[in-house]
């Protein structure tokens, strides 16, 4: 299988990132870095929906300073480095966990200074990232698959990032153990065993 193209071309777009309309507004926002209020920005997204990547693909291109997951760093180590790059005029992202938001911040300052930020959220993958991200996973895995099977997950599978990397993982462990083609059977036999997963923990 040859390499994917990317359906929109983008500066953010690379190897390891995809863009897709529910992510193309995150993506233009952090194009204009320079336009941000106090150049300061904040990410929110779902489980695994590409923060990290983006904000290292960001640093690469503004020279700015990234901080990842500030909800589980200490609030006032994130304020200082939020007052350093004000004092060092460098452009800086921060990133929530999935889950969290501004409400998990008790520090005021620090609250007061991250809502003043350019807000930027990614959205829930669509059908044409549902599709992308299974076939650039697989590839990446040496997996076999098809535009068919792509098609298939896409109707079937929820639509969320976590949930397409697990079914990547799971197929690889499929295939390294039964040393079998991949087909639509035992697809779709996975998504409903992630299906009836979610469904129970929920």
């Amino acid at each position: 299988m040859g390499q994917i193209p990317l359906p929109f071309s983008t500066q953010l777009a690379s190897d390891d990132f995809i863009v897709t309309p529910c992510n193309k507004e995150a993506s233009d926002m952090l194009q204009n870095w320079q336009h941000w209020p106090y150049r300061s920005a904040v990410i929110q997204g779902p489980e695994k929906s590409g923060k990290t990547v983006m904000g290292n693909v960001f640093m690469q291109m503004s020279g700015g300073i990234f901080v990842d997951d500030l909800d589980q760093k200490d609030e006032a180590d994130v304020f200082h480095m939020w007052n350093s790059a004000q004092q060092s005029g460098k452009p800086i992202l921060l990133s929530f966990s999935a889950g969290c938001g501004f409400d998990d911040i008790e520090l005021p300052d620090l609250k007061s200074r991250l809502k003043a930020s350019q807000n930027i959220a990614i959205a829930p993958p669509d059908e044409e990232m549902v599709t992308a991200l299974f076939l650039k996973l697989c590839y990446q895995s040496g997996l076999s698959v098809t535009e068919r099977m792509a098609d298939f997950v896409t109707m079937r599978c929820q639509r969320s990032y976590a949930g397409i990397m697990w079914l990547v993982e799971a197929l690889n462990v499929w295939a390294l153990a039964n040393q079998k083609p991949i087909g639509i059977k035992v697809i779709g036999e996975l998504i409903d065993q992630y299906t009836h997963h979610e469904d129970g923990a929920a």
